[in-house]
């Protein structure tokens, strides 16, 4: 039997029938381990939603970020860590007035930025993507950088080293969290399952075979999931992310800001704070807003009380008042 883990995943919105109205390896992999997982989210784009949003006819775009908050708040009752995975670069969705950077403000969101291999591009793509949801009023924490080989000129050393120094000298107040590794063994497990998503199945007898090949994959892909998480716990610094996460969250909520999910930590002594984390995939880039609550209810570090907006406009009129003597 799984132990309950305390984090749950949901994937916010759904792009197309084959990327995530199917049974995906994350739902997989949190079945298998006692995770809870809404593995399609409250937002299906199928073919033809956003001319049929333009014509009026899906709602506002109010009420589908309500629908996203909705699912986030009851996913993480009792929960301290919720993933939420959007799909896409940044300003995905934002047709229909839920861009990535529209759910993480919804959701009192920090973003951090999930980038590429090398240097220059790297860089550049972090930069690009950060200034949509900075422009947005979206904190930004900083970024991990992925699939970097071993061996050459971008080594995942070499990247490591001019990638920091980059922050270190114009982005100080962001933070390269990490710098993960390509895992040979998974990309072409990627690849040979992608495949066989292309291909036509004609026939019952052809279904039902594809239908045994796609399991077998799944089950091979979880046998391989674990040694990503490995890797990734190795090259990833994920205690100082979540610290700064949840230390980026009290700055939200004392500065008026609302943290979705937070607010839901019940009344008792022993409450726990959940914190909603979102995830959005690119091919090239993926864009994740991370959210430690305000407090971790059952917490060993004592945290202080957040000021209410009255308290932080009372403070930033003494400071203005003091600055004029």
């Amino acid at each position: 039997n799984c132990v309950p883990c305390p984090a749950r995943y949901i994937c916010t919105e759904s792009r197309n029938s084959w990327q995530c109205e199917g049974v995906q390896l994350i739902s997989e992999y949190c079945a298998a381990r006692g995770i809870a997982c809404e593995g399609i989210g409250p937002v299906v784009f199928f073919s033809g939603f956003t001319r049929s949003f333009l014509a009026g006819e899906q709602g506002t775009s109010e009420e589908l970020l309500r629908r996203i908050q909705d699912a986030v708040r009851a996913l993480g009752r009792g929960k301290k860590v919720v993933i939420v995975d959007g799909v896409g670069y940044p300003a995905v969705g934002s047709i229909c007035g839920i861009s990535n950077a529209a759910v993480a403000k919804a959701l009192g969101c920090p973003v951090l930025i999930v980038g590429k291999k090398g240097v220059g591009d790297a860089v550049d793509s972090f930069n690009l993507n950060a200034s949509f949801f900075e422009a947005r009023g979206v904190p930004v924490l900083g970024g991990l950088f992925n699939r970097l080989p071993a061996d050459g000129y971008y080594s995942l050393e070499k990247c490591k080293q001019a990638v920091t120094s980059y922050f270190e000298q114009y982005r100080p107040t962001q933070i390269p969290f990490g710098f993960v590794p390509e895992v040979p063994a998974l990309a072409a497990a990627a690849a040979a399952v992608a495949e066989k998503e292309k291909e036509e199945v004609n026939t019952a007898d052809d279904e039902n075979s594809n239908d045994n090949n796609n399991n077998n994959s799944v089950a091979t892909m979880e046998g391989k999931a674990g040694a990503l998480i490995d890797v990734f716990w190795e090259h990833v610094d994920v205690r100082r992310l979540l610290r700064v996460a949840e230390e980026k969250c009290l700055d939200i909520r004392n500065a008026g800001g609302v943290v979705v999910v937070a607010a839901e930590a019940t009344t008792k002594a022993t409450a726990t704070a959940q914190a909603p984390i979102v995830i959005a995939r690119s091919p090239q880039v993926t864009a994740a807003a991370l959210s430690s609550a305000a407090a971790f209810g059952n917490s060993r570090r004592s945290r202080p009380k957040p000021k209410s907006r009255a308290e932080v406009f009372q403070a930033e009129q003494q400071k203005g008042a003091q600055a004029t003597k």
